[in-house]
């Protein structure tokens, strides 16, 4: 991360916060009670310094539990930083950046119950937390970066065709409710490309690369269609 990079995350760290409007969030992101506590105080310190105290240590991943590992990704205190100033188009892909800052990642994906968490994770969010989140930066980064989980092959190898359609089907909801991405059409997508479902790959005939998928605003409504036959 070059020296630029790293001057504006500690300003959007210790200012952007105070400039939020009052009524945000009107709902939060589930908590877990053995989630990761970031320090605050990181005053003083150098880059590299900062980026140690933010990695969980070995004994926490030891013992932290598998929802607590989703949530201390999604509370990483950088991560919407790191999101916004990533020069790469793709949700997915960016998403992949903000895990390769954060050991958490890694230690999920070794989890033998990592799916199944992440999917009750996912279905337990507030709806509100999507509808309330078009006009800021923070929340749309986390969504963002936990739908992109699903694309990951540990994870994503562990669903049977019954799990990625009921994955596909909260997609859809999700997506209905705002009608703001959060890179849900390149997930669904995703999801359903990796099962091989005929619709959507003779729509994207070429293989796919979920870190440089960015999608072409002209397919929205036959994925979308074809995500509806998917998830019956």
């Amino acid at each position: 991360m070059n020296k630029f990079l790293s001057v504006f995350l500690l300003l959007l760290l210790t200012q952007c916060a105070d400039n939020l409007p009052e009524t945000y969030p009107e709902a939060d992101l589930p908590k877990v009670e053995d989630a990761y506590v970031y320090p605050e105080d990181i005053q003083g310190m150098v880059y590299e310094e900062i980026q140690d105290a933010y990695r969980l240590p070995p004994d926490v991943l030891e013992s932290i539990s598998t929802a607590g590992l989703i949530c201390s990704l999604i509370d990483f205190p950088w991560l919407w930083g790191i999101y916004w100033t990533s020069s790469n188009a793709s949700p997915i892909g960016t998403s992949y950046r903000v895990y390769a800052q954060h050991n958490s990642v890694e230690a999920l994906e070794e989890r033998p119950d990592r799916a199944d968490v992440l999917l009750s994770y996912y279905k337990s969010i507030d709806p509100r937390c999507f509808a309330n989140a078009q006009s800021f930066m923070e929340r749309p980064a986390q969504l963002t970066v936990l739908q992109a989980l699903f694309t990951r092959n540990k994870i994503l190898s562990q669903y049977n065709k019954e799990a990625k359609q009921e994955i596909v089907s909260l997609l859809l909801q999700r997506y209905g409710q705002t009608g703001a991405s959060f890179g849900t059409l390149e997930v669904m997508t995703w999801i359903m490309y990796n099962d091989l479902y005929k619709p959507v790959v003779r729509l994207f005939n070429n293989a796919l690369n979920p870190e440089w998928f960015t999608f072409p605003e002209d397919l929205a409504e036959p994925v979308i269609a074809a995500a509806r036959d998917f998830a019956e």
